[in-house]
């Protein structure tokens, strides 16, 4: 298998990290916004309970079951409550409101006291309050369905989110990769083309100041061989010349041994 080059290898370096640090920064805003969400809503049942159980005070004391009755129903209007159901002091079922009461379902609980036991400037408060004056209690049964659908849903948002920047930033790093990748390749046609004996081809500089810088650098490298080569020709070519030189004089003396006796046998005739 072909190893992947830089550009390959940048882009998918890219997409990890990029991919990891949304996923995380998405499962934290995930995370930190469902348990907002699932604060307030038990913040809204509460309040529910405990304004059923203020309004309920009076049926309680007059045993005003209708009274009580339509507090339920009316409760029970409300998108995530599925069942109410009040009880006396004694804790004896005085009003079951028709709905749901499924164990699956929370329950929200919140005391009936006497007007004279809670303080005036806390309508909805129960610090302090003594249980031996509880008169009743009030039982709301909620389903988180709503809020649940919310985390879903607030899930599958940020996943997309998350893939887009993903394939954003994999897109914008290409390019850049791109640029960065492009005058190394251009210096490996340059290297290629001197290879193959084009000794005059030179690298384009590139835009940036690091890719201009070396082309500038392999170009120097070229011109430098490219005297040490011709230096090296003409000293070549002067060797041979003085090769042949020296041929021709062992040459020239071979002749002249040739010629000197016999024109000495003939001188001394």
């Amino acid at each position: 298998m072909k190893n992947p080059g830089i550009h390959v290898r940048v882009l998918i370096a890219t997409v990890m990290i990029i991919g990891l640090t949304t996923s995380t920064l998405s499962y934290i805003g995930v995370s930190i916004t469902h348990q907002f969400a699932q604060k307030r809503f038990e913040e809204h049942i509460s309040f529910l309970a405990k304004y059923l159980a203020l309004n309920a005070e009076l049926g309680i004391l007059l045993d005003d079951r209708a009274m009580l009755e339509r507090l339920a129903v009316n409760l029970l209007s409300e998108r995530d409550v599925v069942g109410v159901v009040i009880l006396d002091a004694n804790g004896r079922e005085m009003i079951r409101a028709p709905g749901v009461f499924s164990e699956k379902f929370p329950i929200m609980e919140a005391p009936v006291f006497l007007a004279e036991t809670r303080e005036e400037s806390r309508a909805f408060g129960y610090e302090g309050q003594s249980r031996e004056r509880q008169i009743g209690q009030v039982q709301i049964r909620y389903s988180t369905a709503g809020i649940d659908q919310l985390w879903k849903t607030m899930v599958v948002y940020f996943i997309w989110i998350a893939a887009g920047l993903t394939c954003l930033a994999g897109l914008v790093f290409y390019f850049i990769s791109r640029s960065l990748v492009a005058p190394v390749k251009e210096l490996a046609k340059a290297a290629g083309r001197v290879a193959l004996g084009n000794f005059n081809s030179r690298a384009e500089p590139g835009n940036l100041p690091e890719a201009r810088e070396l082309a500038v650098a392999f170009n120097v490298m070229l011109d430098s061989l490219e005297r040490h080569r011709l230096s090296l020709e003409k000293a070549t070519e002067q060797a041979r010349r003085n090769k042949t030189l020296a041929e021709m004089g062992e040459f020239s003396l071979m002749i002249a041994h040739e010629l000197k006796n016999p024109l000495g046998i003939i001188k001394g005739a």
